[in-house]
């Protein structure tokens, strides 16, 4: 992940006002009902469908003339780079196609009419510009690493509509590089993903697992439309949701996986079993527990294992995806499972795949304080951890790599959006440090008022 950006909210929701600053791993914190969901289901929708928001034909607005000048005017030069005030007119141009569409954008991610004060990007920065390229001999768009690369011919530079198409390859190039689907083809709303299109898996996957060969019925003649205001939801799933259910009809057998050894941690660690697929056009997924030759249907089985099997099902299969959300990754899940859960999320940060997650656990924070903390030991200390504690080198989390938030209501039931401070020791969460001392305070006087009588 090469870039960073802030996401800005007003008035979204239960959140009157929020800066989100995405890294390779985040997580959000706090009371129930304060709009954590929402603001990941928003995050994951700008990466899953921002593409949507560009028009077919070129703008009026002057966000968007400025693009084309600044393109126009540097057509056939030889690497041309989008510097840092190039980099402000794409990002302004791509706040006002968001501003214009949000209502339409989010009734369409919620499958519901959410408000919306104002949503925009800022404080863009990225490790190398990314440069542009012209190819008299290509015959499409393509990028690279740091570049996008466009046909020239300089008998015919290209007209109004196709620098459009280039304005919107580079500018979600600068967004999305590395996190997202390309900017072409176009999202495919209604069946398949499109290639690298982010992962998301909602809460309560027990019961989307044990009932989903029936909710995916109702959706299969589902049909999905993302463009006018009058937008209707046809759907009562979010969006996010929706896909998920796809996708679990279409992950296929299981694959090669660069993910796939994280897969089998999981299942031999906390599951001791393996999670199988029993073919057909809607398959069928049970638990073969370790020693037996037959499976059980997830309703027979403990809810830990029915809560952990799409993670395991998405991290063995071939889809391809840069960044993975999750919605309470400790839910149904024992304290030493939890604590498993996020070694094992921070060894997939670590290969390059973005992790972001809600939660509600002060042990699964603190495991991952104590990883960030493993990372900034001096070597010689860190190696006797590493072997003290059975961990390996990449258990560890870089505190460049990770970004923790808090979510806090005031009397109006109104939320604001804290970063959590971070230190050499990891996070600081108060939402979880005030429930401890309250319960340990209440559990000392009860404890010293039965000894005094």
């Amino acid at each position: 992940m090469k870039q960073r950006w802030t996401l800005n909210i007003r008035d979204f929701g239960p959140i009157s006002e929020g800066k989100i600053q995405i890294r390779p791993m985040l997580f959000f914190v706090g009371n129930n009902n304060t709009g954590k969901s929402y603001a990941m289901t928003l995050l994951w929708g700008l990466l899953a469908l921002g593409r949507e928001l560009f028009p077919d034909d070129p703008q009026s607005n002057q966000a968007y003339k400025r693009c084309d000048v600044w393109l126009t005017e540097r057509l056939g030069q030889d690497r041309v780079a989008v510097d840092g005030e190039a980099q402000l007119l794409f990002i302004d141009w791509f706040n006002a196609l968001l501003r214009a569409r949000r209502r339409t954008f989010l009734a369409f991610l919620f499958s519901h009419p959410v408000e919306a004060k104002d949503i925009w990007i800022s404080d863009y920065t990225r490790e190398q510009p990314i440069r542009v390229r012209w190819k008299a001999d290509a015959r499409r768009f393509s990028s690279g690493e740091d570049y996008v690369q466009f046909p020239v011919n300089s008998e015919s530079p290209p007209g109004e509509r196709e620098r459009h198409r280039m304005l919107k390859y580079i500018c979600w190039k600068l967004l999305m590089d590395g996190l997202s689907s390309p900017m072409y083809p176009a999202v495919n709303l209604s069946s398949a993903r499109s290639a690298r299109e982010p992962i998301y898996l909602p809460a309560a996957r027990t019961g989307f697992m044990l009932t989903y060969k029936a909710l995916v019925q109702g959706l299969i003649a589902t049909e999905f439309t993302f463009g006018a205001d009058e937008l209707l939801p046809k759907t009562q799933f979010p969006f996010p949701t929706t896909r998920f259910l796809q996708e679990l009809v279409g992950l296929g057998e299981p694959a090669d996986s660069k993910f796939g050894d994280v897969a089998d941690l999981l299942e031999h660690a906390a599951l001791a079993g393996r999670i199988q697929r029993q073919g057909g056009p809607v398959p069928t997924y049970e638990f073969q527990p370790a020693g037996l030759r037959h499976t059980l249907p997830f309703h027979v089985t403990s809810s830990l294992v029915s809560e952990m099997a799409p993670l395991i099902l998405f991290l063995r299969s071939a889809l391809d995806y840069h960044v993975m959300v999750i919605e309470e990754p400790e839910a149904h899940l024992h304290l030493e499972v939890q604590r498993l859960v996020a070694r094992a999320l921070v060894r997939l940060v670590n290969r390059g795949l973005c992790v972001w997650l809600t939660t509600h656990s002060d042990t699964f924070v603190q495991q991952l304080n104590n990883l960030v903390s493993l990372h900034e030991s001096p070597p010689q200390q860190r190696d006797d951890f590493l072997q003290q504690f059975g961990y390996v080198q990449e258990d560890l989390l870089s505190p460049n790599d990770v970004a923790g938030y808090e979510f806090v209501a005031d009397a109006n039931a109104k939320t604001t959006v804290s970063p959590l401070h971070q230190s050499a020791s990891g996070f600081a969460v108060p939402t979880f440090s005030r429930t401890l001392m309250d319960l340990l305070t209440e559990t000392t006087s009860l404890h010293d008022g039965s000894e005094s009588q």
